[in-house]
């Protein structure tokens, strides 16, 4: 039972990260004034470096593969939808587009639609990078031996 807790504890950290990075990339501001018309805000290499490291990290941890993709899918769908309400939400009240957009019929709904698209193009590279990262991260584990140590670590 404790090495499930520790799965669930590694896949919200998981999450965490991935949420963090999302949040603060939907904001970021454009590289120059003006921005042009085609640039829309992406995660940078970084950013890259970070999902890539967490989630081999998440892997090794994890080690088998069905944990892994459980906690991919898991991860994925928590980190999605956090993402979407926290978005929806700060432009709703502390952007103040809730006055602007309560005018309309079906405004909040079309908030969280552009929400929701603008967070699938920004993470849908990130999602898959995640994907392999776990799945090497818990191969490095095996090669390493680490998993036999994280094991008797738990029994």
């Amino acid at each position: 039972m404790r090495k499930k807790a520790i799965d669930m504890v590694v896949i919200l950290g998981l999450v965490v990260v991935i949420v963090l990075l999302t949040v603060r990339t939907v904001y970021k501001s454009p590289p120059y004034k003006p921005a042009p018309a085609w640039w829309v805000p992406s995660f940078d290499l970084m950013d890259y470096v970070i999902l890539i490291g967490a989630s081999m990290v998440a892997g090794i941890v994890l080690i088998e593969p069905e944990p892994i993709i459980f906690g991919w899918i898991g991860s994925i769908l928590l980190s999605f939808s956090i993402s979407i309400v926290y978005t929806s939400l700060y432009s709703w009240f502390v952007l103040g587009w809730g006055k602007i957009l309560s005018n309309f019929p079906s405004g909040f709904e079309n908030l969280v639609f552009a929400a929701l698209s603008s967070i699938f193009r920004i993470t849908l590279l990130g999602y898959i990078l995640v994907f392999l990262g776990m799945f090497l991260g818990g191969f490095a584990g095996y090669l390493t031996g680490i998993d036999k140590k994280i094991e008797s670590a738990f029994t």
